[in-house]
């Protein structure tokens, strides 16, 4: 099964913002550079990657550029370009109050995916929905 991949997955493997987290990102983000789990990036996780890492922890738009292109440059990462607005907009806001988390989980269950975060509040809500919360191998 692919995992589609959170923000905040991608966040904690590449700073420093929680050793544990960061242990399982890079465990993951391995296992997409040797081909052996196939990970999901949708398109906007790339946006919201970019101006976290912007605005927050202050990179380069240059540097932020080549960490995406990398990222999506794993032999185990596909990107998904579309995202599906009614299964969107019938999670979202009463199910899911946020819209990028609601953005995921309609993505997730269009896909037949599981979701890669570290947002233990979205756990709950996604397992309520019946999607798969990926844990490491």
């Amino acid at each position: 099964m692919a995992v589609l991949v959170d923000t905040n997955v991608i966040l904690s493997a590449v700073t420093d913002r929680n050793a544990f987290q960061r242990a399982r990102a890079e465990r993951l983000f391995r296992q997409a550079a040797s081909g052996a789990e196939q990970i999901v990036i949708a398109q906007f996780v790339l946006f919201e990657t970019h101006y976290v890492m912007r605005n927050l922890y202050k990179q380069s738009d240059a540097d932020v550029a080549r960490l995406l292109a990398d990222l999506v440059a794993l032999p185990g990462a596909v990107v998904q370009h579309t995202l599906p607005l009614e299964r969107l907009f019938g999670l979202w806001p009463s199910s899911i109050r946020e819209i990028a988390d609601a953005a995921l989980a309609a993505t997730a269950l269009d896909m037949g995916c599981s979701v890669a975060t570290f947002d233990s509040r979205f756990v709950r809500r996604l397992r309520s929905l019946g999607i798969a919360v990926w844990s490491p191998k």
